[in-house]
C-alpha cells in the first residue's frame, strides 16, 4: 500500500488553481513581444524530437530553480528581468503549472504556464522552431561539454566547510564530483583533496558515496588503516607524496583526529624507523 498522502494529480489540481494559466492563441500573440519570455521546460531531447516554440528559452525542469535564484551558482541573467512576462511550457502542461507553481513560491509575481502544453501547440498547427542536436567535433566521442570553470572553483572551495553546499551543488550538477581546480603553479585540488585536509570526514564520505575517487590523502584522514598499509606496502616513497597545497601526509592524520590515530601512527613509524 501507498504511503503517499497527496498524488501528482492533486498536485497538479492545487498548483492550477494558484498560477495564471494561458490559452494557447494568447501565447501565439505573445511570440514577438519583447515583454514576452516564453520558456520551454523539457528535457533537450524532447526539443531534438518535436522542436520548440518559436524563440523559447530552454531551461530544463531539473535546473529551474537553480537558474532563476540570483544567489546560486547556477543563475542565468535571463530569469534576472522582473519587468518580463514568464510563460512555461512542457509537454503535457502538468510539469509547468508545478513548476511556475513553485517559482511563484520563491517570489517571481510575472510568472505563468501555457494551457496544453507543446502538445496542445502541435495540435494547434502552430509555428514550430527545429531544434538541432549540437554536433560533437571529430575526436571528441560524443564526450559532453566541459563544466565551467567557475563551477569548479565555487565548488571545490565549498567542499572546504560548507557540506550543505557541496550536497546542492552535486546534485544539480554530478559531474563535479571528480573535477579540479588549479590555485596556480599546478596546485590542482578537488573537492575531495579539499575536504580531506579540513579534516570534513562528512563531507569526504559524501563525496565517496557518490564516486569521488579515492585517494591517500582522504583514506590517511579517514583513519583508513588497511587502504594506507596497502598502498604504502607496495609503494612505501608515496608517503611523501603531499596532497593539495603541499600538505603532507602526517598532517591529513592530525586532521583526522581520533579515528586516525592509527594512521598517524603508523606514518609516524616510518620516520623512527629512519
Amino acid at each position: 500500500m501507498s504511503q503517499l498522502t497527496k498524488g501528482y494529480k492533486q498536485l497538479i489540481k492545487e498548483a492550477e488553481a494558484e498560477i495564471e494559466t494561458i490559452p494557447i492563441e494568447q501565447v501565439q500573440t505573445m511570440l514577438d513581444d519583447d515583454n514576452t519570455i516564453i520558456v520551454d521546460i523539457r528535457d533537450v531531447r524532447e526539443l531534438w524530437k518535436e522542436g520548440k516554440v518559436p524563440g523559447a528559452v530552454h531551461a530544463p525542469r531539473g535546473m529551474l530553480e537553480f537558474w532563476v535564484d540570483p544567489e546560486s551558482p547556477y543563475h542565468r541573467d535571463v530569469f534576472a528581468q522582473e519587468d518580463k512576462k514568464y510563460v512555461l511550457y512542457c509537454g503535457g502542461a502538468w510539469r509547468s503549472a508545478l513548476a511556475a507553481r513553485d517559482l511563484q513560491n520563491m517570489g517571481m509575481k510575472n510568472v505563468a504556464h501555457m494551457a496544453g502544453g507543446f502538445g496542445a501547440w502541435k495540435e494547434a498547427q502552430a509555428p514550430i522552431e527545429p531544434v538541432e542536436q549540437k554536433k560533437k567535433r571529430s575526436g571528441d566521442n560524443d564526450r559532453p561539454d566541459p563544466i565551467d570553470l567557475t563551477l569548479v572553483k565555487e565548488f571545490v572551495t565549498k567542499a572546504h566547510a560548507d557540506f550543505e553546499a557541496v550536497q546542492t551543488m552535486l546534485t544539480a550538477e554530478p559531474g563535479l564530483v571528480n573535477t579540479a581546480w588549479d590555485w596556480g603553479g599546478g596546485d590542482y585540488e578537488t573537492a575531495l583533496g579539499a575536504a580531506a585536509h579540513m579534516g570534513k570526514r562528512d563531507i569526504a564520505l559524501y563525496l565517496l558515496e557518490n564516486g569521488a575517487r579515492l585517494d591517500l590523502p582522504t583514506a590517511v584522514m579517514l583513519g583508513w588503516l588497511d587502504v594506507v598499509k596497502a598502498i604504502l606496502t607496495h609503494s612505501p616513497e608515496m608517503r611523501h607524496v603531499p596532497g593539495a597545497h603541499g600538505i603532507p601526509l602526517i598532517a591529513h592524520a592530525k586532521f583526522g583526529g581520533e579515528p586516525a590515530a592509527e594512521v598517524l601512527t603508523y606514518l609516524q613509524s616510518f620516520d623512527d624507523a629512519a
